[in-house]
């Protein structure tokens, strides 16, 4: 038998994909306008948040971790995290230093590029691979030394601001 036959066109279904790719093209459009326009100033207002200082950032990051004896290993870990996040923030913003999130090796590679004094420095390698320590569970930790490293990265954190301000000084006796 023959095979009949059957005349097929294009055109009609490229129609139909035409239309569907201009429908979500069109609601991509309309999308991102709602989210740009309606909902991020239901969220922020006008109003913008005014950025800190550094050290007053610093200050307010350290002042949110709180060591309770009681916390579980996973909570401390996740607090000490946060404490050296927040000293290496205060480093990054102050001395204006790229990549935040460098290990403890880079970030004492970093201080020491900057001549940055080489007692903090030291210390600052020494309670970081502490806390790498504990943050890894290599080693036990008690809550007397939790504290000792707060205070101690709160006390750290003042210097490099004294630091910062003094070098600051410097520069602008200089150019005067």
């Amino acid at each position: 038998k023959d095979i009949a036959s059957i005349k097929f066109s294009f055109a009609p279904y490229l129609k139909i994909i035409i239309v569907i790719v201009s429908i979500l093209l069109a609601g991509a459009v309309v999308y991102f306008i709602l989210y740009k326009f309606i909902f991020k100033n239901k969220k922020g207002g006008s109003r913008q948040t005014q950025k800190l200082p550094p050290y007053e950032n610093f200050l307010k990051n350290v002042a949110l971790i709180n060591f309770i004896p009681q916390d579980e290993r996973v909570v401390t870990e996740n607090k000490l995290s946060s404490l050296t996040e927040a000293l290496k923030e205060l480093i990054y913003d102050e001395y204006d230093l790229n990549a935040p999130s460098e290990t403890t090796k880079e970030l004492v590679r970093s201080l020491r590029d900057i001549n940055f004094k080489d007692d903090i420095t030291n210390e600052i390698n020494t309670l970081y691979t502490e806390i790498d320590l504990i943050k890894f569970a290599k080693a036990p930790y008690d809550y007397d030394r939790l504290i000792m490293f707060l205070n101690r990265i709160k006390e750290i954190g003042g210097i490099i601001n004294q630091d910062f301000r003094a070098r600051n000084n410097e520069v602008k006796d200089a150019d005067i």
